[in-house]
């Protein structure tokens, strides 16, 4: 790993932190955060898990455009923001990654929700947030492309 691609995937999970801590406690994705990281991501492609600009773009069409089904197709069931979180996942890893990391989040969720669901701290109707289940799927997807 040279330098570079150190620098940018620090900054990706440096976003990544930043976006799970703010949907943990607020249920939001900030737009001034995570459309800059976008344009970022799609700039730093090469340097990143998603290794070139076409497997970055691939990825984030296939990303946004997978979640951005799910959103009209199945309103309330994710928010916009995890759309657009799923398009800078896309630049950041490529295709097939974005979707490996995206494909691993309802696995993580389902790690915290069936303990929490059992123990009653959480209720079937409950609303929680996924973006921090995607961004550690992203991240470790990421931590796998580098080893």
């Amino acid at each position: 790993m040279s330098p570079w691609e150190g620098v940018a995937l620090g900054l990706l999970f440096v976003v990544l932190g930043t976006l799970t801590l703010i949907d943990l406690r607020h249920h939001i994705l900030p737009n001034r955060i995570v459309l800059p990281a976008t344009v970022a991501a799609a700039a730093a492609a090469p340097l990143l898990p998603a290794d070139g600009y076409l497997s970055g773009l691939l990825g984030a069409v296939t990303a946004f455009g997978t979640f951005a089904l799910i959103y009209y197709a199945r309103p309330g069931v994710i928010g916009g923001g995890d759309v657009k979180l799923a398009a800078l996942i896309g630049f950041a890893l490529g295709f097939p990654g974005a979707l490996l990391a995206l494909a691993v989040a309802p696995a993580l969720m389902a790690l915290i929700a069936i303990p929490m669901i059992l123990a009653r701290r959480w209720s079937l109707r409950q609303r929680v947030a996924y973006g921090p289940y995607m961004c550690v799927g992203t991240a470790l997807l990421a931590i796998e492309a580098v080893a």
